[in-house]
């Protein structure tokens, strides 16, 4: 049997639905690609299924790919939701439950979506129906089992950068599905300058974790260091959930690599060697990836990546990646001052 490899098929469909693409990456790592009229399809399937047979008749690996959704937040939430948060300023993240008033944070405040606008007063609020099917169909362009996968994890990115966590009933165990959307979390990315001249020649001195509960401003923390140290040094962006880097006009303001979608495992493997960073940035680290920090350590690449977290002592007994790192940065509570703590 040869050694195993990636194979991928990836079906996308043009924005007027007339033609098909189908890309196959072949056993060399080639990739072809053929059109498709729309109304020819059955060419399209006998290709595909003559593909997948090719492949795993090889020894080889097939992973399906689903394109993610284009869709941007404001188009997937019902219309008098969306209507009144349109045009709202400095939006961080909106919670939506069945039968249940719509809360959103704006600023670092929490108000009740109302008729007027928004709202402290819960019995002024407008109250949902059982909306969190239809929010989540409509972001995934009704192909929800297409994401299946990925909402098993508890969250799905959309293009603009939000990430929409999910909760409600799952059934299985071993590969959990979704049977129905109760709750919603929808977080808004924003590009904030957050990383001063004194914290940003802190963080220089070497690799470093971002140590913060939920909500403490990590992601935003590190996308502004990022964007601020790709003047001066090669940095490659893991973005595992494609949240870090969102929009064309923040890729414009910065000169990182950023590799979206792909695993940390695959970002510090392949990613290290083929782009030779000096910097590699990633977001939420868990207890899995502490092997990859300390090969990439050992391979001399700085990281700078981020954990849940209230202190050191937590950090320390989870991790116990002090002495591969030269400081972390605390965060409380977004607007509190960040600290930074050296440690070697």
């Amino acid at each position: 049997m040869q050694s195993s490899a990636i194979h991928t098929i990836t079906i996308t469909c043009g924005s007027r639905v007339q033609l098909c693409k189908l890309f196959i990456v072949n056993v060399q790592g080639k990739i072809s690609a053929e059109r498709y009229d729309f109304f020819c399809l059955h060419k399209l399937f006998v290709s595909i299924i003559v593909s997948i047979l090719k492949i795993l008749l090889s020894g080889h690996k097939l992973y399906a790919c689903p394109i993610l959704c284009c869709m941007e937040f404001i188009d997937c939430i019902p219309r008098e939701i969306a209507d009144r948060l349109r045009n709202v300023g400095n939006l961080r993240e909106i919670r939506i439950r069945n039968k249940r008033p719509v809360k959103v944070n704006i600023g670092g405040h929490w108000y009740y979506v109302s008729a007027s606008g928004m709202t402290q007063q819960i019995n002024r609020a407008i109250v949902m129906g059982d909306v969190c099917d239809d929010i989540v169909a409509k972001a995934c362009n009704n192909s929800v089992y297409a994401y299946e996968k990925m909402l098993a994890q508890g969250f799905f990115t959309l293009s603009d950068g939000v990430r929409i966590g999910v909760c409600g009933s799952v059934m299985g165990s071993k590969e959990p599905v979704f049977q129905q959307y109760k709750s919603l979390c929808l977080r808004i990315p924003h590009y904030v300058n957050c990383v001063d001249g004194a914290m940003l020649d802190n963080c220089k001195r070497g690799s470093f974790a971002v140590i913060g509960p939920p909500c403490s401003g990590k992601t935003t923390f590190l996308r502004d260091f990022s964007v601020k140290i790709s003047h001066s040094f090669n940095v490659l962006v893991a973005d595992e959930r494609g949240e870090l880097f969102f929009g064309e006009s923040l890729a414009r303001n910065c000169d990182c690599d950023v590799l979206k979608w792909a695993s940390k495992k695959y970002a510090f493997e392949v990613g290290i060697r083929a782009m030779s960073p000096q910097w590699l940035v990633c977001d939420e680290l868990s207890v899995d990836d502490i092997d990859c920090v300390r090969t990439c350590a050992d391979s001399g690449v700085n990281i700078a990546c981020s954990v849940h977290g209230r202190d050191m002592n937590g950090f320390k007994r989870k991790f116990a990646l002090e002495k591969y790192l030269a400081g972390a940065v605390l965060l409380s509570q977004i607007g509190n001052v960040p600290q930074y703590i050296a440690l070697n």
